[in-house]
């Protein structure tokens, strides 16, 4: 599909460089995309187009809830690249181009309740210093930074800053959204009770079901809504256009042959935002699953700093707290204190070790006793062994 160049005075910042940016920052993830105009704003002028979209999102929910329930534990791992690029150059861009691939891994045990991503990058500009490990536990969101420290943030922090593009979620791509407000429930719920939008249906030839919707009171909204359902794919999305006329995202589902579990094989991602020059500078992004995993043994180790690959005796900052509490992870120190497993303050951390060093010391002093006597009992017994032998028959 031949995408268009958006019309000179239209803007979309909904999306962009911010779901596109490999580093977890607070810009990181997709958070306003054409779809929350949808959910402040629809529904069916046709009311039996109306009932019909209502009719397959409904399907979809209840395939997304069916796929979801099936994986106990998965394991993606893929490739992708993302790149950004004005649509003139110029000697001085606003916005420098950048073109960058990444290998990444995704696990995820409990039905999704722990998660883990883990991403390296190659390419320009500095690629590398993008890489990441961190994993989502219980209430907390554990991540080991470039400089070898460790950080503990809230859950609700990936809510608003997901993970890097690279980095897929089983449990969340299933909708092309990343935040709960934008959930196919929340279309149900809040796009089929206004009389704003003018809802059409049709099959296209390869079986697709396509539903677009018209906001037809908003004059600024000249471009529909697309959704487009596959029913020969689980009755899954496979695509979503915003009213920009921009492929949000596209999705091709595969069906793991052991488990009959589907998940997106390939993602892509494109959008554009204006700046202030008046150039339109894209983002685009592919991504591709190389291995698909599910219902297989994750060790719970794999969720922990330990896991993560953090090193013993490095700082953890608590960012749930302002300002943020520093703590020292220690494998297997204890502390009441403790943030996390082995995470616990400076001094117990100090305790811990000089126990183990005053410990140590006691084990090798122990060795070093049990030796001598040992020693002494053998060679006292030779002695005198060797004493009778040497004893003149009488």
């Amino acid at each position: 599909m031949q995408l268009a160049t958006p019309a000179a005075g239209v803007q979309n910042e909904g999306l962009g460089m911010s779901f596109l940016c490999p580093s977890r920052g607070p810009i990181a993830g997709m958070v306003a995309s054409g779809l929350t105009l949808l959910f402040a704003t629809v529904p069916a002028r046709s009311e039996d187009d109306g009932s019909k979209a209502r009719a397959v999102l409904e399907r979809v929910s209840a395939a997304i809830a069916a796929n979801r329930s099936s994986a106990k534990s998965v394991i993606l791992v893929g490739h992708g690249e993302v790149k950004g690029y004005a649509t003139t150059k110029v000697a001085k861009p606003e916005k420098p181009p950048y073109h960058r691939q990444f290998k990444f891994t995704f696990t995820a045990d409990d039905f999704g309740r722990r998660k883990r991503w883990e991403d390296s990058w190659t390419g320009d500009p500095a690629a590398s210093e993008q890489d990441s490990r961190f994993a989502l536990v219980d209430d907390k969101v554990l991540s080991v930074l470039n400089r070898g420290a460790g950080l503990i943030e809230p859950a609700e922090f990936m809510h608003s800053n997901p993970p890097p593009i690279c980095s897929l979620d089983f449990y969340r791509d299933h909708w092309p959204s990343v935040t709960d407000d934008e959930s196919v429930e929340a279309v149900l719920k809040h796009s089929f009770n206004q009389k704003r939008l003018q809802w059409t249906v049709q099959e296209l030839p390869d079986g697709t079901i396509s539903m677009t919707c018209h906001d037809v009171e908003d004059k600024d909204v000249v471009k529909p809504l697309v959704i487009e359902v596959q029913p020969s794919r689980g009755y899954l999305v496979s695509k979503l256009i915003d009213f920009a006329e921009l492929p949000a995202v596209t999705y091709q589902w595969k069906q793991d042959a052991g488990t009959q579990i589907w998940y997106v094989a390939k993602k892509t991602f494109k959008t554009w935002v204006k700046l202030p020059s008046g150039l339109v500078y894209w983002d685009e992004a592919v991504i591709e699953i190389d291995e698909a995993h599910f219902n297989e043994s994750v060790p719970e180790e794999k969720f922990t700093f330990g896991g993560l690959g953090l090193k013993p005796g490095s700082a953890v900052y608590d960012a749930r707290v302002s300002p943020n509490v520093r703590y020292v992870y220690q494998p297997g120190a204890q502390s009441l204190d403790a943030v996390a497993e082995g995470v616990v303050p400076p001094a117990a951390a100090e305790a811990w070790e000089r126990e183990q060093v005053s410990r140590h010391r006691w084990i090798v002093r122990a060795r070093f006793t049990g030796f001598v006597l040992v020693a002494g009992v053998g060679g006292g017994y030779l002695y005198a062994r060797s004493r009778r032998r040497a004893k003149p028959a009488v």
